[in-house]
Parts: structure tokens; C-alpha cells; sequence
């Protein structure tokens, strides 16, 4: 990208030959995840998801526009789940 430095333009994409942490599929660009999206990926609730928003346990997640929808990254995503299949032990993803 003209006038992008390298570094810059490798935060927006994923690494080369990444996987996705939920799937195994080859991961996808850093996009914007919906509270929606990050539920049906996890298979929880809304009200799941709210409470670790809460309680500071769950994803990183921002509200867009200071007042705008919440929005997770799917770097952030895969980093808490990493983290919690660590923590916690659970041969959760050899289940899928």
C-alpha cells in the first residue's frame, strides 16, 4: 500500500499460513467480529458474553464510535481463546 509501511499493513492481515483458533481453517483478515458472530463461534449466550464484558474475563471487545456496537477483533478473539484452552486445560478444540 503506497505510503503504508510494511509493519503497518502486517497488523491488518493475518500471518502467513495463520489458522483459525475456533475452525483450523486458514484465518481470515483481522476483521471486526459482532457480539453475534463472537457468541455463535463460542456457542454462548448474549448474556454470557455481557456478563465476561462485565466482569472483564471475556474477548477484548470495543464499542465502535465511543457510543457505536460492540466489536471484537479476531485476533482478540483467538488470543482469549488460546489463553483460556491454556488456563483452564480443557481439550475443548480436539472436541469440535
Amino acid at each position: 500500500m503506497p505510503g503504508k509501511s510494511a509493519a503497518a499493513t502486517q497488523t491488518r492481515q493475518s500471518r502467513p499460513g495463520a489458522r483459525d483458533a475456533l475452525s483450523g481453517r486458514p484465518a481470515r483478515r483481522d476483521e471486526w467480529l459482532t457480539v453475534e458472530e463472537v457468541c455463535d463461534e463460542l456457542k454462548v449466550s448474549r448474556r454470557t458474553f455481557d456478563r465476561w464484558r462485565a466482569q472483564r474475563t471475556g474477548p477484548r471487545s470495543v464499542r465502535l464510535g465511543g457510543a457505536g456496537p460492540v466489536r471484537v477483533r479476531r485476533s482478540w478473539l483467538e488470543e482469549w481463546l488460546e489463553e483460556w484452552l491454556e488456563e483452564t486445560g480443557q481439550a475443548w478444540r480436539d472436541q469440535r
